[in-house]
């Protein structure tokens, strides 16, 4: 016996029941030989010595009553009252009381030890008893208990031989044979007793009749020398072992009690009617396997079998069950191989002609398998063999059949027969297999269940306490590993009781561990390939569960989630294939039968957790289609709720997917590939600068709409790259102004798809694209009106009327919440000084007032809402209901509407404020996006140009304001000096307008290249007469573009306006109706053409933002703008950063900021 990886306790205890069964067993050989001495040339009293004895009529007739109550526990005082007795006239009374008496297994020895003292004392009684007993057992009895009583007759015929009684070997044979002589083929039902009491004889008389070693003996004393040898210390139990085997052998070769030729007869008897039962199952489980193919082949045809099929199978199929355990009992005792009886055939696999009726389902043909994965399928499929890893004697030679685990007291009995203690071992005893037993549901509803033995040795009760700690772990088994593990360790500790106990805690499963349920399917399918009780007593109490639970058609939650429970564990154990398909089917079509209320819900469950696993087997395909679409139908016939019809559409999808194309991989260029790459997977916060080169030297014409959609991919669900997103965007847009505008035009455009359609599914996508247009307005890439332009449509798009309201913004909809949260988290804080900080404070009372609005806040909202006043303004005084904010909101719009002079008048010092503001988070990236904003310019998207020659102010300027001295005028011609060496003179630009001034009016003067642009320019002025065709057509061309420009001008203003007023919006800039000139003073003229001297003067329109502003070129490509900053966008400062341009600034409050050359 092996002890590698077992504990040295559990050897030690498992020897020392060993050894106390062969202690037992030489103890009751030596006290045999010691009655056979005696009863054989026994010395019996005279006539003188009777009657000096008792012979009372009352007194003997009051022991023979005893005698009728013989028992393990009375025997020695009627022993002793015997002895004072004289029966000789009572000995055909005594031979039937014996023989009648209620004798068990453990009461067998005392009543050998009262017929020898009879035997000894009476000549006839043996004669008369052996004959009694021979007469009960070849006699028909159709008593209820007649097998044990034969049973236990049959046991104390072959000990009165043992023990010398009678010497007549022939009435043991000759009954021997009468009990084997039964036709096993022909009628089974009425030999099942004849095996029982033929097994029963052989384990009772294996060692002094038949000379054979006990089952329970047999591992430890063929592997005896192995353990001697591993173990580190003598072992007494197991020298004990040795000796008393020993010692045993010595006194049955010394002392046989029958002669050689009559135990060679003996155990040819056994042989011949184990060969014959052996032969008549065989044949019996032939026909039963063709049988049920046939049963699975109705099966397949019809999807179930017919009432009288079902009984018919399930008769046919206990009948073989009987029969294996019947003939295992026996070939125990004899030491023969044990038949095999193989697992149901209807519910493993399916015969050739059961799949051709499968054929032309080209749809199922499609499924991947039955599990999802291979790790899946590896858990399911994947089970350790126990047999291979655990030593036998820890599985108690456990074969395919073993009692189940709720048995009646006729187990004990046979436990009692054959281990004389209470410490043999619980493998060693069924007798019973045979006997009527009563169902585990029988016994639990009628309150009969066996009671757990009590533990009366410490080896018990240490293995007990072991198999509680083995329960506590029970709950912590959540990988295969694991359960594998604790499997092995409960083999350790295998008993009767042990696997009661484990049968009960696997059965009993809380809803809180309906996690745990696949881990313990598999604990009960790796068990079950050696202890099929646990399998089968697992699946019988989820059965009876599940009955009681569809009797119970109630609405307790307590039930709805057992009820859950149940029907995902029998799925979990038709997976590991513990439980038949049949079976399974047949509850399912129970629930179907009764689709209402809860067994709907447990139907679907079924059906969800098991059904795909049905469908994709060859075997049961069809069925499990059956079921799908009767299931189908009853959910268009019945009314049922959307909940419940939910959960049926589930379940059948599940099994059976919708037929949808499959989804087709996105076919890419090579190189739309590589900027994926780039894009996605490369860029960070360190590589930037490398992918911008390298998205730089790309054909940039034909990829720049796909590497726009690959930065707006790449900010979905992917917070953290926003930034880097927006930096790489700043840095290309200055060599590729067009960038720019398609990925701001893409992702407003994607902002207001999102509100068309607000989609569940988009909603990362969607915040996303919000944080990163945060992010471009921190790389002044879009300006503060865009973003507040957003804001605010975040508030009111959709709100028109209740309809839309309902559809595109519901009350309880808090996601625009968010994403206004998302774009003020990003690019607020900038917010916090001149106008736009004004701005923020009037969006927050709106913003205030559409939260109010709508219906209370989960928590994570209020918490978002709170964190982003906390951010931008700690200082605000919150508004609390919904009718403040409307009065609030009410009296800010009053304010606008009222005060629209006062808002274009903002002094110069806010101004400055949210110049300096805006300007002060340029410095977010690496540097690239500083350069890309110096490239941009202005946070303008569009600008149009004005050929107009005078310079427009967009307030009038006061002569009394202006002074000029000195000292302005030196710092100016200073500050123009020092940015001249910085930009290369253009000919084309400055120098034909100059050339233009000093001609005679009579000619025009155009400039004509003789060598491209460079640094040696080569052209020369031509003088045109005034004239001429040319000129004429180049001017009316200019005037009519001139009056087109104006006219487009004023009807863009016109429908802006317009636009805002229908949608509830105050126009944020000057309200104007045409392009107006402002007066400028002649002073205030001359002032401006001197300081600056200005060689062309342009005008440009922004239609997009509805202002005006006038730009003055100094410079060639310098440009600088002159004119009142509008509180709804103010433009960028980039470029020249000089101290001196304060100066300037002193001019009617004039703001002069440089901007590319247009």
């Amino acid at each position: 016996m092996p002890t590698d990886g077992l504990p040295q306790e559990l050897d030690r205890g498992l020897l020392e029941v060993a050894a106390l069964q062969a202690r037992q067993q030489r103890e009751k050989a030596e006290q045999h030989r010691l009655l056979r001495a005696a009863n054989l040339q026994p010395t019996r009293p005279d006539e003188e010595t009777l009657k000096q004895l008792d012979s009372s009529v009352k007194r003997n007739t009051g022991f023979i009553k005893k005698l009728r109550q013989l028992s393990e526990e009375n025997f020695k005082p009627l022993l002793d009252e015997l002895a004072k007795l004289n029966q000789t006239r009572y000995v055909a009374e005594v031979v039937s009381a014996i023989a009648d008496a209620p004798l068990r297994g453990r009461d067998i020895d005392g009543a050998i030890q009262i017929c020898s003292l009879l035997h000894q004392r009476y000549s006839d009684f043996g004669e008369h008893l052996v004959a009694a007993l021979t007469k009960s057992i070849t006699g028909r009895d159709e008593a209820k208990d007649a097998l044990q009583y034969k049973r236990t007759r049959l046991k104390i015929l072959a000990d009165l031989l043992v023990t010398g009684i009678y010497r007549d070997y022939s009435i043991l044979i000759d009954t021997l044979r009468h009990v084997a002589a039964v036709n096993f083929k022909a009628d089974w039902a009425g030999s099942q007793s004849s095996m029982l009491l033929l097994s029963s004889f052989a384990r009772h008389v294996s060692d002094e009749l038949l000379g054979i070693t006990s089952k329970g003996l047999r591992p430890f004393l063929a592997d005896a020398q192995p353990v001697s040898l591993q173990a580190k210390q003598p072992d007494d139990s197991l020298a004990q072992l040795v000796a008393d085997s020993k010692a045993l052998s010595t006194e049955l070769h010394h002392h046989p009690p029958v002669p050689h030729a009559v135990q060679q007869q003996l155990i040819k008897i056994l042989l011949d009617a184990y060969a014959s039962a052996s032969a008549a199952f065989e044949g019996y489980k032939q026909t039963l396997i063709r049988r049920e193919e046939t049963y699975l082949r109705i099966i397949n045809s019809r999807g179930d079998l017919s009432e009288h099929h079902v009984t018919t199978q399930e008769a046919e199929r206990s009948t073989a069950e009987a029969m294996q355990k019947n003939i295992a009992s026996l070939a125990d005792a004899l030491g023969k191989p044990v038949p095999i009886l193989p697992p149901a055939v209807i519910q493993q696999t399916a015969t050739a002609s059961s799949v051709d009726i499968l054929t032309g389902k080209e749809e199922d043909a499609a499924l991947s398998g039955p599990f999802e994965d291979e790790e899946s399928r590896l858990f399911y499929e994947s089970l350790p063999d126990l047999r291979a890893v655990v030593p036998g004697v820890l599985l108690g030679n456990q074969n395919v059949s073993e009692s189940k685990p709720d048995e009646d007291t006729s187990t004990e009995m046979a436990d009692t027969e054959e281990s004389p203690s209470p410490h043999a071992s619980q493998e060693d005893a069924p007798d019973d297999v045979l006997e009527p037993q009563p169902s585990a549901a029988d016994m639990e509803e009628s309150g009969e269940a066996e009671p757990e033995p009590e533990a009366n040795t410490p080896a018990e009760r240490q293995a007990g306490q072991r198999m509680l700690e083995l329960i506590k772990r029970l709950s912590q088994t959540r990988s295969a590993k694991a359960c594998d593990d604790w499997c092995l360790a409960f083999c350790d500790i295998n008993s009767k009781a042990s696997r009661n106990r484990l049968v009960r805690e696997l059965t009993d499963v809380s809803p809180m561990k309906m996690a745990l349920l696949p881990f313990y399917a598999r604990i009960t399918a790796t068990l079950s390939q050696i202890f099929t009780s646990i399998r089968d007593g697992v699946q019988a109490g989820l059965e009876r569960s599940f009955r009681y639970y569809k009797a119970r058609k109630d609405s307790d939650l307590r039930n709805v989630e057992r009820r859950a429970v149940n029907a995902r564990y029998l799925s979990e154990l038709v997976k590991f294939r513990s439980m038949p398909f049949g079976s399974f089917f047949v509850l399912l079509k129970s629930l179907l039968d009764d689709f209402a209320q809860s067994n709907v819900e447990t139907a679907a469950t079924l059906v969800e957790a098991a059904g795909r696993f049905l469908y994709s087997l060859p075997e049961t395909r069809v069925r499990m289609s059956n079921m799908l679409e009767v299931m189908q139908r009853l959910k268009i016939a019945k009314n049922l709720n959307i909940r419940q019809a939910m959960l049926v559409e589930n379940a059948y999808y599940i099994c059976r997917p919708p037929d949808r194309p499959t989804i087709e991989k996105r076919e890419r260029t090579p190189l739309q590939q590589y900027m994926r790459h780039l894009v996605h997977d490369q860029l960070t916060q360190d590589d930037t600068k490398q992918i911008l080169r390298k998205l730089r030297r790309l054909p940039w014409a034909e990829n720049e709409p796909y590497l726009i959609r690959c930065l707006l991919s790449a900010s979905t669900g992917r917070y953290s790259l926003a930034p880097v997103l927006a930096s790489l965007t700043a840095g290309l847009s200055r060599y590729h102004p067009s960038l720019r505008t398609g990925v701001i035009d893409s992702l407003l455009e994607e902002v207001r798809s999102g509100m068309e359609e607000p989609h569940l599914g988009t909603y990362q996508r969607r915040m996303g694209h919000i944080v990163l247009l945060g992010e471009m307005y921190n790389y002044k890439l879009v300006d503060s009106r865009i973003i507040f332009d957003t804001l605010h449509l975040f508030l009111w798009y959709g709100n028109d009327n209740a309809e839309e309201a309902a559809v595109l913004d519901p009350p309880s909809d808090f996601f625009r919440t968010r994403l206004v949260c998302g774009l003020l988290r990003t690019c607020g804080m900038f917010f916090s000084r001149g106008s736009a900080a004004s701005r923020l404070d009037r969006f927050l009372i709106f913003f205030q007032r559409y939260l109010l609005s709508k219906a209370p806040a989960p928590l994570e909202v209020t918490f978002e809402v709170q964190d982003l006043f906390t951010l931008l303004r700690p200082e605000m005084q919150r508004l609390l209901t919904l009718e403040e904010a409307c009065v609030a909101a009410a009296a800010l719009e009053a304010q606008l509407e009222g005060g629209l002079e006062a808002i274009e008048e903002v002094p110069s010092d806010e101004e400055d404020g949210e110049t300096g503001s805006e300007s002060g988070h340029s410095g977010r990236g690496n540097g690239l996006s500083q350069q890309a904003g110096s490239q941009s310019g202005g946070a303008d998207l569009m600008r149009h140009e004005l050929d107009d020659d005078t310079v427009r102010l967009l307030h009038p300027v006061n002569a009394g304001e202006v002074e000029v001295d000195d000292e302005f005028e030196r710092e100016f011609a200073s500050l123009v000096l020092s940015t001249g060496p910085a930009i290369q003179p253009s000919a084309l630009q400055d120098e034909p307008e100059e050339t233009e001034r000093r001609m005679p009016a009579p000619a025009v003067a155009f400039r004509m290249l003789t060598k491209k642009a460079g640094r040696d320019d080569r052209s020369r002025a031509v003088q045109v007469p005034a004239n001429a065709a040319i000129v004429q057509t180049l001017r009316a061309r200019a005037s009519a573009e001139a009056d087109e420009r104006a006219q487009i001008k004023r009807l863009t203003l016109a429908a802006d306006q317009r636009a805002q007023l229908e949608n509830g919006i105050k126009p944020s800039g000057p309200q104007l109706t045409r392009i107006q000139q402002p007066v400028v003073q002649p002073e205030q003229s001359d002032q401006l053409n001197d300081l600056m001297r200005p060689s062309r003067q342009r005008a440009s329109l922004n239609t997009s933002l509805g202002f005006v502003f006038y730009s003055i070129i100094l410079k060639p490509n310098i440009t600088w703008q002159v004119g009142r900053v509008d509180e709804g966008g103010p433009f960028m400062s980039h470029g020249l950063a000089d101290d001196r341009l304060d100066r300037l600034l002193q001019l009617n409050q004039a703001d002069v900021r440089p901007l590319p050359a247009p």
